[in-house]
């Protein structure tokens, strides 16, 4: 009995092992192995023999190159999505050149890996082609052994291997899988030498971080503004109906402060002077005060509108909004004010952006500048303000980059970053932050070639502060419990009081010049005298060759023309019956 068992156990065996054997035979026959080095790149597909005797290539690919490899197979094959609906990439064929592979799936979805020179470490170069309808194609990507995926961000991971290391760069990378997208079917995979890390210290004695050089950047920039407004308005014939407020601007405010303030204002085509795009930014040059009065009001209440928001949301966005700083100013004692500066130090967490950052040290800049006491709200978050703004540089031959979320930022919020360097180190002493400032901005205004007179012009008011001629809000004083201040172009403004409460409204501007200004926060007056002779309120007033004025009552404004015969033109408002001097 226990012989016949035995013998049936060893007859079971033989049968099983017959069988595995069979198939592993079939499997052999029926597969076969492509193997193909393109340079030092690695392809293995397998090719399935069909029922009729054909071959036709299996859905199972694996390319391998420098401690990498992209593979599919059934069980994880390329994916791609159409709509909501995510499918499954089979493999139909491939095509090869001399330095490139061509994967082609169903569906027309084409993946192609090229190296783009001869050399053992080239770049690789990952593209992709599809139609419209699918949002994105992704495959399988891993390290090979002896490597490991270090430091992996949503667009860049490192491959580190013992000694060497290679850069991942993609549109997106997500659970093990590279995304290739439809508005972006590139990646790269490219040898990657660590850099240390950023330090301000390090970068203070680099050439680029000069204060003369930096003065010749933007002196660089004030010239290309110039030279580029007029060649565009004489070559382009679509030039001014394309103008925006701020490019004049940039460019008047440019022209003046080289000399040629009148040759500013006459070479603006007429189109944009006398067009419907003005607001009270381009008044100072331009006039038109009592058309363009309400934009300023209804400014001043945007501001309020955005500081009202940030404390309800807790949003350190309001920081970077142009101007904040001198709404700040002028309404340093609102209570909202107050609060939404002691707001960032309230948040847990820091996580500012760079332009959350840049922000809130601009704005630490001007308060402290203007010594206001609630620059000191702001103190417990300038350190944690520093530190975002330098872990978002990077030297590269000796220039810094700016990069966020694997992002690099645009040439403005770089430049906003820089500035805000400049400023804080300025104010603080700390020579070596104002430095690196330099050095970024410098790094980003050093070739000027592959901006637009647009984007220079939105540079222009972040970069250059000792242009007066640039409009500008200023803070004149605070009188009876009521701030009264300015926007302008004039060098200075400064108003004081007599016995009588007659105000002395001194304005600083260069003689035989016309300028337009706004002072708000002018309580309603008897009488006004301009050059010692009464004037008359008249809405015509800026067509005379005279200063002039009206008054806004809705927002306590003197909207004045004020045509130099001297210097400083001085603007007597009297509150009480008293004889005129």
């Amino acid at each position: 009995m226990r012989k016949h068992i035995v013998r049936k156990s060893l007859g079971l065996v033989v049968l099983y092992a017959v069988i595995i054997v069979g198939i592993f035979v079939i499997q052999f026959r029926s597969d076969s192995i492509i193997r193909k080095t393109i340079r030092s790149m690695r392809v293995t597909l397998v090719e399935a023999e069909s029922t009729d005797g054909s071959a036709a290539l299996k859905n199972q690919f694996q390319i391998a190159y420098n401690g990498i490899q992209f593979t599919g197979d059934d069980s994880n094959s390329v994916e791609y999505a159409v709509g909501d609906s995510t499918r499954k990439a089979v493999l139909k064929t491939y095509e090869e050149t001399e330095n490139s592979l061509s994967l082609i799936f169903d569906d027309d979805i084409t993946i192609t890996f090229s190296l783009s020179e001869v050399a053992a470490n080239s770049p690789l170069i990952i593209t992709a082609d599809f139609p419209a309808k699918i949002s994105y194609v992704s495959l399988i990507t891993k390290p090979l052994t002896g490597y490991s995926f270090t430091d992996q961000k949503a667009k860049q991971a490192i491959v580190e291997g013992k000694n060497s290391s290679y850069s991942l760069l993609a549109p997106m990378l997500q659970d093990s899988r590279l995304l290739l997208l439809q508005n972006s079917k590139f990646a790269s995979y490219r040898s990657y030498v660590k850099q240390a890390e950023f330090s301000i210290d390090a970068v203070a004695n680099l050439a680029g971080a000069s204060k003369a050089e930096w003065q010749n950047s933007l002196n660089t920039l004030s010239a290309t503004i110039i030279s580029e407004f007029m060649r565009l308005s004489q070559s382009d014939v679509s030039f001014a109906a394309s103008l925006s407020e701020q490019t004049v601007i940039a460019y008047a405010a440019a022209m003046s402060n080289a000399g040629r303030y009148n040759e500013a204002i006459n070479t603006v085509p007429a189109s944009f002077t006398k067009g419907t795009k003005r607001t009270y930014q381009s008044a100072p040059f331009f006039g038109t005060l009592a058309k363009v009065a309400p934009s300023l009001e209804m400014q001043m209440e945007n501001y309020k509108s955005m500081v009202s928001h940030a404390l309800q949301s807790s949003s350190c966005d309001v920081f970077t909004t142009g101007n904040i700083a001198d709404y700040f100013v002028i309404n340093e004692n609102d209570p909202e004010v107050t609060r939404v500066l002691a707001m960032p130090a309230s948040l847990t967490n820091n996580n500012f952006t760079v332009a959350q950052a840049a922000g809130i040290l601009h704005v630490y800049s001007v308060l402290k500048t203007a010594e206001s006491a609630n620059a000191e709200k702001l103190i417990p978050v300038l350190e944690p303000c520093i530190k975002k703004i330098t872990d978002s540089c990077k030297l590269d031959n000796n220039k810094i980059r700016l990069a966020e979320n694997d992002t690099n930022l645009s040439v403005i919020a770089a430049v906003n970053a820089g500035d805000a360097f400049i400023e804080y180190g300025t104010i603080e002493g700390m020579e070596n932050v104002e430095k690196c400032g330099y050095l970024i901005v410098n790094s980003y205004l050093s070739d000027l070639a592959g901006l637009d007179l647009r984007t220079m012009c939105e540079i222009y008011p972040i970069a250059v502060h000792d242009n007066p001629y640039y409009p500008h809000f200023a803070k004149i004083r605070d009188l009876d419990g009521t701030t009264i201040w300015a926007w302008t172009i004039a060098r200075d403004i400064k108003i004081t009081q007599d016995e009588n409460r007659t105000l002395f409204v001194d304005i600083d501007f260069p003689l035989g010049l016309t300028h337009y200004v706004m002072v708000v926060g002018i309580n309603p007056f008897r009488r006004i005298q301009i050059y010692n002779m009464d004037f008359r309120t008249d809405p015509q007033f800026e067509i005379y060759n005279s200063s002039g004025y009206v008054y806004r009552s809705s927002m306590r404004g003197l909207l004045l023309k004020s045509r130099h015969k001297s210097q400083h033109e001085i603007i007597k408002l009297y509150y009480r019956e008293v004889a005129a001097q």
